[in-house]
């Protein structure tokens, strides 16, 4: 067969096997919108319910400063749902605006196949004012005893879940830093930490997780980024950096009279580092840095329920302090699992693209309804 007729036959083909999909416009009361897909072959294999994603629109998506307004704006997923959201950054370039926000999805698929990443849009032009949900965005998943995202301007970092387990200042604490997301806090590493008194929040019955991002100064040294600790007890928990692995990651489970610790396989580089400290309910501990598991060990199982401050930075006499860069600092009362730990570093800015892809805009059709979007299936079969 021909090269001409072989190219006109893909040409009847593609024509042909053009179909016409339709996305119900959700949101009457916006202009525009932008499909936002979602990669899930970071995933792993199972459906993460309830994960908060970061949606991170920077000057090279267009989003022309015109059209959108901080907080003027809502999140909607294919289902038709629309998605609890807390804005954490927002500003306005010469044109465009750039946003770091973080949406509340109720299913991720992860089968790692790109032909069923999920998709959720962000509808703006809002006519009804500053649509942040706040704590929503951080509730339904039942999970979370504390975030704190440590963008606060200064005088303390507030809790972004509704358990308001917000945090207070002892010494110099630097706000409004350079973080892995939107802004961190420094802390200069000389009597300078956060703390949130005794609180049953930061007990546990069975698993737990510690989660942060951090940028340490001094890789060498016996620093805690969390520690819990009860002195009558002698029970508690800390991720920190190793005092016996000098420098090292280290997520330890203190029981009286004795502890089991877990200990990642590198020293901190100094650059930022996702770093989790994961309680399984049977008692294993598993130490991630950068998404994957590095450590695992067994341990002992029961309840971590101690009296003591929460601290951040130090612990719990005001020694072995911290000294660089905090982030995203998080506590679940559940063991993360593996998928969901590894999608959590990819998308809070281990890929460079956040793990998403944001569509071109569309227009609200003049009479409501579906948009149309062209969707090219076809196949080329070669005969003769």
């Amino acid at each position: 067969m021909s090269r001409r007729i072989l190219t006109a036959l893909a040409l009847l083909l593609i024509c042909a096997g053009a179909v016409r999909a339709t996305e119900a416009w959700r949101d009457a009361d916006c202009s525009y919108r932008r499909a936002i897909t979602i990669d899930n072959s970071n995933m792993g294999s199972t459906t993460l319910s309830n994960f908060t994603v970061l949606v991170k629109i920077t000057d090279t998506h267009q989003i022309d400063k015109d059209k959108i307004a901080d907080g003027q704006y809502t999140f909607w997923d294919s289902s038709g749902n629309e998605l609890d959201f807390e804005n954490e950054a927002y500003s306005e370039g010469a044109n465009y605006v750039n946003m770091e926000t973080w949406v509340e999805t109720q299913s991720l698929n992860g089968d790692g196949n790109s032909a069923t990443d999920d998709t959720i849009w962000i509808y703006y032009s809002h006519s009804g004012g500053d649509q942040d949900d706040g704590t929503g965005a951080w509730d339904a998943d039942g999970n979370w005893r504390a975030v704190w995202h440590l963008s606060d301007s200064s005088g303390g970092a507030d809790d972004s879940t509704s358990n308001s387990n917000d945090l207070s200042e002892s010494g110099t604490v630097n706000y409004s830093q350079t973080g892995q997301i939107a802004d961190a806090v420094d802390l200069p590493g000389t009597d300078d930490y956060l703390s949130r008194a005794d609180d049953a929040d930061f007990d546990f019955a069975a698993g737990f997780s510690l989660h942060a991002w951090a940028e340490p100064d001094a890789t060498d040294a016996a620093t805690r980024i969390f520690y819990r600790y009860d002195a009558t007890s002698m029970d508690g928990y800390f991720l920190a950096q190793s005092p016996t692995h000098t420098g090292y990651w280290r997520f330890t489970v203190l029981y009286s009279p004795t502890y089991d610790g877990c200990y990642s396989d590198a020293a901190p580089t100094g650059s930022w580092e996702h770093v989790v400290g994961v309680r399984e309910a049977d008692g294993t501990l598993k130490m991630y840095c950068d998404g994957s598991v590095q450590a695992d060990t067994g341990s002992k199982a029961g309840a971590i329920d101690t009296n003591g401050v929460f601290y951040v930075g130090c612990d719990f006499v005001q020694a072995s302090d911290y000294n660089g860069s905090l982030d995203e600092l998080r506590v679940s009362g559940t063991a993360r699992s593996a998928d969901w730990i590894a999608f959590e570093h990819a998308n809070g800015g281990g890929e460079a693209d956040n793990e998403l892809t944001v569509a071109a805009e569309e227009s609200k059709p003049a009479a409501g309804g579906a948009v149309p979007q062209l969707m090219h299936q076809y196949r080329l079969r070669r005969s003769g």
